[in-house]
């Protein structure tokens, strides 16, 4: 684990140190770079982007009109005065860090965007809400991480993964329903999400993995779908104000002591199917909790 957190913090220290993208032309105060002979991107801009932005479908230039199909690495990064970005319906992708800590508060992603790389969004603390287009298949490692002040995110019924730490430290989110299509969450998705108070998991998921919701103290009750058959080390550590589990699978799903520390045992109560409580009763991490009823009683 530490192993893999160092390379994490190894790979953003790297992107930290990119040089701004050079440009080939600019247009009315945008920066674009050649793709190839009819497609371009956005870049960086030598004295940063301000205020509200909207990006042309093409642009002219030297007689030659372009398609403006992506926004480049790290083009907004740092961008502290950008307010909104509207992004054309001709983008297909979202480089690695474009708006990585701007000022951006809202921004439209059209259905035309297939890919939104890593880092995309990471640490944008004024961005409230954000409306993933049923484009996207997979939401990348680190997508929206440390964006403090997002409080709504729909997750399309596209979307079948979510990346590791994609919302860590999303300290203002307080709701999430994620849709069945997703059949996998990786480590850490949601850690750190201090005010989430509700989560509606996917009823495809097998595993819950590592420290998924650590540290989601407000989080009051967890729904554990049937289709859970393990759930990872530290995954609801630290969920203090858990006060009940209900978890609806009959086999009691692979855990260990750490998935639940933190937890009051002896007021948060587990709720099970009535034919599996002597299962859990004895169940590793599950023979912890003290109080043990059947889910008809909720």
């Amino acid at each position: 684990m530490l192993k893999f957190l160092f390379s994490v913090v190894f790979c953003f220290v790297c992107l930290s140190v990119i040089q701004a993208q050079d440009h080939n032309f600019e247009d009315g105060g945008i920066y674009y770079k050649y793709l190839d002979n009819a497609n371009i991107k956005v870049v960086s801009a030598p004295n940063y982007y301000r205020g509200n932005i909207t990006l042309p479908l093409q642009v002219s230039y030297k007689d030659v009109t372009y398609s403006v199909t992506a926004i480049g690495m790290r083009a907004f990064y740092k961008c502290k005065e950008l307010t909104s970005v509207v992004i054309p319906q001709s983008v297909t992708l979202i480089e690695n860090g474009a708006f990585e800590n701007s000022g951006l508060k809202s921004v439209v992603i059209p259905k035309s965007v297939i890919s939104i790389e890593e880092y995309a969004f990471i640490g944008c603390d004024s961005l409230i809400s954000v409306t993933i287009p049923n484009s996207i298949v997979t939401i990348k490692f680190a997508t929206f991480w440390g964006c403090r002040g997002l409080e709504f995110v729909a997750i399309p019924k596209s979307v079948t993964s979510i990346g590791a730490y994609s919302f860590k430290g999303c300290s203002s989110l307080k709701s999430i329903i994620i849709p069945n299509s997703v059949k996998l969450i990786m480590d850490g998705t949601f850690s750190e999400c201090s005010s989430l108070e509700s989560i509606t998991l996917s009823d495809s998921l097998e595993s819950i993995r590592e420290s998924t919701f650590e540290g989601c103290r407000e989080l009051k009750s967890i729904v554990i779908p049937n289709s859970v058959v393990s759930i990872g080390n530290n995954a609801y550590n630290g969920c203090s104000g858990l006060t009940s589990v209900i978890c609806s699978a009959s086999q009691p799903p692979r855990i260990d002591y750490s998935v639940f520390s933190g937890v009051n045992y002896k007021s948060c109560t587990l709720y099970v199917p009535a034919r599996s409580i002597k299962r859990y009763k004895t169940a590793e991490g599950w023979k912890n909790f003290s109080i043990i009823k059947k889910i008809n009683d909720i």
